[in-house]
């Protein structure tokens, strides 16, 4: 009966710290998430602000295992500090009683986490690009207030100075630069007296109106008379691929598109050896080393990698999810060696070194994992190494008597 009793009582104890934690921890988290969501998207804070229940997933993804250790830390500082491991040791009753209930919610609670990752990377991150998109013509207007220019992907639009009238906003002397373009011939520089700016959303264009422009390219100046119109697509617009981005797919989806991906390498790779036989056969031996080989060589180097970041986003989400369980595991003997009802102090001892080493190691497997030397199930590597370490501290601290 006593240890039933000790479980609810462990139990209950980690199921309020952690939700007065999480009061305290997700607040500010999220204000920490929307300001550099509004310096990213360089949108102003009330923009942000109204983008918040598209960034509450986020919020709450990063802060669950900080919130996790935390709780550890509190619980298991004021058991040992009080006395009461001591009292539960003095009854015949073994440490383990208490770490296992624990150990089953961190685990819990990473189960939970890795959903919000998933619904973080995919619809959290759509929404916010929608929403974004949607506000993009006062995106625009707010940095050319401000700054007097915007720049965004290979857009940069400078202004002397900006009306706003009936038909909309009006440019005052305004310089358009389509720039960074691969292709040369798609580089613009427009200049004019005036402009108008019209954002249309539905298309994810933005569409400008000039009066008598002036296009200067390669160091030659061509003078427009009349109104002439020119169209961008708005950056990091997914109106026509959604899911294009393997890192904002749901975990859900990965399956289909990774069938399609490896199908999509197969009929490139047949197509590559099938040119390249007939090549052989009419002995256009020259044709084996032109620029077209360089370009079905990227094309098929671009779908390999693909299909690399697709088999990265089940097990980077999953690892994300269960750093949970991984600071329960680590905090729970370092709570109960310090003997300390100042939580802080176990909290700054375990977290410290969670940012010193275990951050560093798993952004160092991920960036390896994105670029092939990695297997993708290499991203565990941070947390099985912190959950080894917590479980060799947890096996020494339960056998101190």
């Amino acid at each position: 009966m006593i240890p039933k009793l000790l479980t609810r009582y462990v139990m209950w104890e980690f199921t309020k710290i952690f939700i007065i934690s999480a009061c305290s921890f997700v607040p500010l988290i999220l204000l920490l998430v929307v300001t550099r969501e509004a310096q990213s998207e360089k949108i102003s804070p009330f923009l942000a602000i109204q983008a918040l229940p598209f960034l509450v997933p986020k919020a709450l993804s990063y802060s669950l295992p900080p919130i996790c250790l935390f709780t550890v830390c509190v619980v298991f500082g004021r058991m040992s500090a009080e006395h009461e491991v001591t009292a539960i040791q003095a009854m015949g009753i073994h440490k383990s009683v208490l770490f296992f209930p624990v150990i089953v919610l961190a685990f819990l609670v990473s189960l939970l986490s890795i959903w919000l990752n998933d619904i973080d990377a995919s619809w959290g991150f759509h929404e916010t690009t929608k929403f974004v998109n949607s506000s993009f013509e006062e995106v625009i207007l707010e940095g050319l207030r401000t700054n007097g220019e915007f720049e965004r992907g290979n857009v940069r639009i400078e202004v002397d100075d900006l009306e706003m009238d009936s038909g909309g906003a009006r440019l005052i002397t305004p310089t358009i630069v389509k720039q960074h373009d691969e292709d040369a011939k798609k580089r613009l520089h427009i200049e004019a007296e005036d402009a108008r700016l019209k954002v249309i959303p539905t298309e994810g264009k933005i569409r400008i109106v000039f009066t008598d422009p002036v296009i200067v390219h390669d160091g030659f100046r061509l003078s427009t008379p009349g109104e002439d119109v020119v169209e961008f697509q708005i950056p990091n617009n997914d109106q026509d691929s959604q899911f294009e981005n393997p890192d904002h797919l749901y975990m859900s989806q990965i399956r289909d598109n990774k069938i399609k991906q490896v199908a999509l390498i197969k009929e490139l790779e047949k197509s590559n050896a099938n040119i390249a036989a007939q090549q052989l056969l009419t002995g256009d031996l020259l044709g084996l080393t032109n620029v077209a080989w360089e370009t079905r060589a990227q094309e098929l180097e671009k779908a390999n990698h693909r299909l690399s970041r697709l088999n990265l986003v089940t097990p980077r989400r999953w690892a994300s999810g269960f750093a949970c369980l991984a600071f329960a595991v680590i905090g729970i003997p370092i709570a109960l060696k310090m003997k300390t009802v100042n939580y802080t102090s176990a909290f700054g001892m375990c977290f410290l070194p969670i940012l010193i080493v275990y951050y560093p190691i798993f952004e160092t497997t991920l960036n390896a994992c994105k670029e092939g030397t990695l297997h993708p199930y290499g991203v565990w590597t941070s947390n099985l190494l912190a959950i080894g370490l917590g479980a060799i501290l947890l096996y020494r601290e339960s056998k101190i008597s």
